[in-house]
């Protein structure tokens, strides 16, 4: 995303700037770098009063009946604007080849919904009797078990509804339920992340936290060592020329548009520089007296 601002879209701004700049006596590429920085804290700012939570990506989802409705993008591409290509091929590889499985569905404390393959125990027999298979609680080691556990197509009917029994939270998923259950704990994470306002802070608020998104970029700076997010004011030879803001996470210039984030942005710009106007000028008047 990369959207340019042109200066006579800003002239409440500009016009500000230029009383600013005759009362601050700072030079245009102090007060223009200060700007750049202000104004992409605000975007951080507005973006995460707006951030979704997973408890609401759940409830939409539910709403929805699962209907996940992903569009595509050259970092994440959907399969036919179902979900994305990584929560498919990721459905695909836990079913190895099945139509269907039993998963473990469960949701964390702060609301993602996780999801994890079932494997059963292999049955037992002994001189005195005979245990039956059972669900194994291991896996936890990404999602790991030992080479010998049993799938539920390995195991007889009587056994496996004997070892479901009481264990509420283990679902039949096919591809489709799979894929965007999976979907859904991307979008979780992500918006537990908040890359979306996260990308606009400097390199100096980057931080690595367990609510953060642990894979991929997480806020200013991704693996790469780009920025992420970025907002420069254009100076020219009367003072502010234009503005440019780049953002790197997909569909940022749709959430700016649909919120209307950049006129909340500069809003609050154009009060807080009025509010050091106003106060050096008053200040001024009482020195004269």
């Amino acid at each position: 995303m990369n959207i340019t601002v042109d200066a006579w879209q800003l002239g409440e701004l500009q016009k500000t700037l230029n009383r600013y700049a005759e009362v601050s006596r700072k030079g245009w590429e102090d007060i223009l770098a200060k700007e750049g920085r202000e104004v992409a804290f605000g975007l951080y700012s507005q973006l995460k009063k707006i951030s979704p939570t997973p408890q609401g990506l759940l409830a939409s989802a539910q709403a929805r009946k699962w209907r996940m409705g992903r569009v595509g993008n050259r970092f994440t591409p959907d399969v036919a604007g179902w979900v994305s290509r990584k929560a498919h091929d990721r459905a695909e590889e836990l079913l190895s080849g099945q139509p269907s499985d039993y998963f473990r569905v469960r949701t964390t404390g702060q609301g993602t919904l996780i999801v994890r393959r079932v494997r059963f125990s292999q049955r037992r027999q002994n001189k005195r009797r005979t245990q039956l298979s059972r669900v194994l609680t291991g896996g936890r080691k990404n999602n790991r078990y030992a080479a010998g556990v049993l799938r539920a197509k390995d195991v007889s009917k009587f056994e496996l509804s004997r070892a479901l029994k009481g264990n509420t939270d283990i679902k039949r998923l096919n591809l489709g339920s799979l894929a965007a259950a999976i979907e859904l704990g991307y979008r979780q994470r992500a918006a537990l992340g908040g890359t979306t306002a996260y990308q606009w802070l400097p390199k100096v608020y980057a931080r690595r936290s367990s609510k953060l998104v642990k894979r991929g970029p997480l806020v200013v700076n991704a693996r790469g060592g780009y920025q992420m997010g970025r907002v420069d004011f254009v100076q020219g030879k009367a003072g502010l020329e234009g503005i440019s803001l780049m953002g790197r996470v997909p569909g940022t210039d749709k959430v700016l548009q649909r919120h209307d984030i950049l006129s909340a942005v500069f809003s609050a710009r154009i009060a807080d520089r009025q509010a050091y106007i106003t106060r050096k000028l008053q200040q001024a008047k009482e020195a004269l007296r």
